[in-house]
């Protein structure tokens, strides 16, 4: 009984397995049947101007169409842009409304790599070079769909023939979650026509001889001009270049999109000391009446451009090159003839930042999005024309603050010459832009407050955190000293010391709207100061303290600050610090020479450029200035302080000496020779720290009334000299 009836309930439930499996067997036929007409449809890998998504933003989609006659939900399918990583990206489970498609009808996904703004946005980018796209089942290993695809163009979508899905098409006229439009499609883009030369220096004419396909036709200009039918030329025969000429060409193909441009400029017998900039812009969004931003410099917007730059007159290619957005740069100088420019790498121009080391002395910052190419013309007005000072004043606070490896931010820079559309513009300035990107490539933060201006106008973030600290040093007791290191929680001290440093020095007048100041958006993120267009100088003797501090506008912070005896010390110090190093007479006179001498064989070149537009300063006028101004300045300077805040003490000559192998910190430098010997003030005490170098021990110091211990404090009313003693 027993045994018939465990016979019983084995044939009983090998029937039910039967049937399961039958019925596993049947849904999945069904689910197949649902998923597998699936395909990826079209997709724009270069989103510039076609639709935005929930967050009013250009990202790049792709367009999943539902050929079946089920709904099909794709929670759970995976995504990727690498068929040998196929399960890259898994579309979230969660969110069966959103990620269900209806039969005929059509699902768009962001490809943005920014998962948190929904479920339809996919932690992948496109890429406008091509790659292949596949979309993957929720079991991690049949595929539904794979679409390669090459080379993509701004604003134009790629995808398949409505007639013969198998067949990929180029779409000028994208149509996202709608049936896909062939009108004037294309089998594939023109590839850019091939050049006998390189860009670059030569010696002498060249005979320059453009390729294409035999069905192709190749167009091209010689003025800058864009390659439009309005403007262009069809190539027949080789090109004879007898001068410096600017080619701007492009292929056409039946069938096929029109080529991406390309602009290649060829120096012929030219000589340049500096690196070269070649700026390629079509006339008429230089000087057209209503459109040109020559003819309309007042108003700030882009035009596009294209950028080379050549590292020096050996150059047979162009270090970088790309298309850009070109506009006037500079505010008070900007209705002069000779113009700045700002430059922006965006993705609808080309490229949406250049990987390039530019900066000798900023090797870790290795890309930028954008720089700023400064004409340097700021000057006094003679009747209706500018006059020109000569180009030295941004670049001594620039040179001085990387060789006291300052806490204040600059810009790095360099000179350069600008040929736009093949024509010598000048003597110019390379910078760095002072952005969010700066802050970015120089510190690696990208979400920061930035303020600018003494009325604290917000660039990037908000104001909330400068504020607080504002309205609390404004409030408290600044001679207090738990107030005082509750401040040095949010800012870098040192960072704001250094910045009226070197304002002091140049004695700037326009230091209510030239300064910058930011802070990482982290919970310990200290405020930093940047210094940039330091080109208002006075004269060595001006007393910038009563200027600064004397009168009704005093500058941001600083009379507060200035109660607490700590930072009264320490700014007394940092002062004396840099004007006995980077800024002593020595060092400074030696970078003038340095900065002039540099740009020296190519300053009558550029006199010559804009004789008649421009009215320069006599020719060596202004360098003898500033080296008259690097002599005196320090010393007055030391004796304006003292005099303004009323210090006890004088000017005082210290002197270091270290026997052994070690070295003295005095305050906040370190100098490496000695004997060394600085000027300090009398009654502001300065700090002394034995450094042994490693494997030696510090002995003492010399002046045997002084504790044993590395470090100690010297408040003296008169010259003295001391000695640390190292074995």
């Amino acid at each position: 009984m027993r045994t018939g009836n465990l016979g019983n309930l084995r044939w009983i439930l090998c029937v039910c397995v039967s049937l399961s499996a039958y019925s596993c067997a049947f849904l999945a036929a069904d689910e197949k049947d649902s998923w597998s007409k699936l395909r990826i449809n079209e997709l724009l890998a270069s989103n510039i101007s076609n639709i935005k998504d929930e967050d009013h933003e250009d990202e790049d989609w792709i367009e999943i169409y539902n050929a079946g006659d089920e709904p099909v939900n794709m929670g759970g399918m995976y995504f990727s842009d690498n068929p040998k990583k196929p399960l890259k990206f898994r579309i979230p489970l969660a969110f069966a409304r959103q990620t269900t498609i209806l039969p005929g009808q059509f699902k768009l996904f962001w490809f943005d790599n920014e998962t948190d703004e929904g479920p339809m946005h996919v932690a992948l980018k496109l890429s406008r070079k091509g790659e292949t796209l596949t979309l993957t089942h929720s079991d991690g290993q049949t595929l539904i769909d794979r679409l390669d695809y090459k080379y993509q163009k701004n604003d134009i979508s790629y995808g398949r023939d409505p007639k013969d899905p198998d067949r990929c098409l180029y779409m000028p006229t994208p149509t996202p979650l709608k049936p896909n439009n062939i009108k004037d499609s294309a089998v594939g883009i023109s590839k850019e026509p091939k050049l006998s030369h390189q860009e670059g220096f030569h010696p002498s004419p060249i005979h320059l001889i453009m390729d294409a396909p035999s069905d192709s036709t190749i167009y091209y200009t010689l003025n800058g001009a864009d390659v439009d039918e309005s403007n262009r030329v069809t190539y027949q025969n080789p090109l004879h270049l007898t001068t410096n000429t600017v080619i701007r060409a492009v292929v056409s193909r039946p069938n096929h999109l029109e080529s991406e441009p390309i602009t290649k400029t060829f120096f012929i017998n030219e000589k340049s000391t500096l690196p070269v900039i070649s700026l390629a812009m079509d006339p008429y969004w230089l000087y057209d009446e209503d459109d040109g931003i020559y003819t309309n410099w007042e108003d700030s917007y882009e035009v596009p451009g294209h950028i080379e730059y050549f590292p020096d007159d050996r150059s047979n290619a162009a270090a970088f090159s790309s298309y850009l957005g070109v506009s006037i740069g500079g505010n008070s100088t900007k209705e002069y003839p000779k113009k700045s420019f700002s430059f922006r790498f965006r993705k609808g121009w080309g490229k949406s930042e250049i990987k390039f080391a530019l900066w000798d002395t900023k090797p870790h910052v290795k890309k930028f999005d954008g720089l700023n190419l400064r004409a340097d013309m700021a000057g006094d007005r003679i009747s209706s024309n500018p006059e020109s000072g000569e180009r030295i004043k941004n670049e001594i606070i620039y040179e001085v603050s990387h060789a006291l490896d300052s806490h204040v931010d600059v810009q790095a820079y360099r000179p350069v010459l600008l040929f736009l559309n093949g024509k010598y513009w000048g003597l110019y300035t390379l910078m760095e832009r002072k952005g969010i990107d700066f802050i970015s490539e120089n510190h690696g933060h990208d979400d920061i407050d930035m303020l600018s201006e003494n009325k604290g106008l917000v660039s990037h973030g908000d104001d909330d955190h400068f504020n607080r600290m504002k309205d609390f040093i404004e409030s408290r007791d600044m001679t207090q000293s738990e107030n005082y290191h509750q401040v040095l929680k949010w800012m870098d001290v040192l960072s704001f010391i250094d910045y009226w440093i070197f304002e002091s020095y140049c004695g700037a007048h326009d230091h209510e709207v030239n300064i910058r100041y930011w802070r990482p958006k982290t919970p310990d993120g200290k405020w930093r100061w940047i210094s940039f267009d330091m080109d208002s100088w006075r004269e060595w003797d001006h007393d910038i303290f009563e200027y600064y501090l004397g009168g009704d506008e005093e500058v941001l912070l600083m009379p507060q600050l200035l109660k607490n005896k700590e930072f009264f010390h320490l700014f007394a110090n940092r002062m004396c610090d840099v004007l006995n190093t980077s800024m002593s007479p020595e060092n400074a006179q030696a970078l003038i020479q340095k900065i002039t001498q540099k740009i020296a064989p190519e300053v009558d070149r550029e006199r010559q450029r804009w004789t008649g537009e421009h009215r320069y300063v006599k020719k060596g006028a202004q360098i003898a200035r500033f080296m008259e101004h690097a002599e005196k300045r320090p010393s007055y300077l030391r004796n304006a302080f003292v005099n303004f805040f009323k210090v006890p003490g004088k000017e005082i000559h210290v002197t270091l000496k270290a026997k052994g192998p070690g070295t003295i910190k005095i305050n906040t430098i370190t100098p490496e020779n000695y004997p060394w010997s600085g000027i300090y003030l009398g009654s502001i005490p300065v700090t002394l720290e034995a450094i042994p170098n490693q494997g030696s021990v510090f002995k003492g110091w010399s002046d045997t009334e002084k504790a044993s211990t590395p470090r100690i404090t010297v408040d003296s009313l008169k010259d003295f000299e001391i000695e640390a003693v190292f074995e």
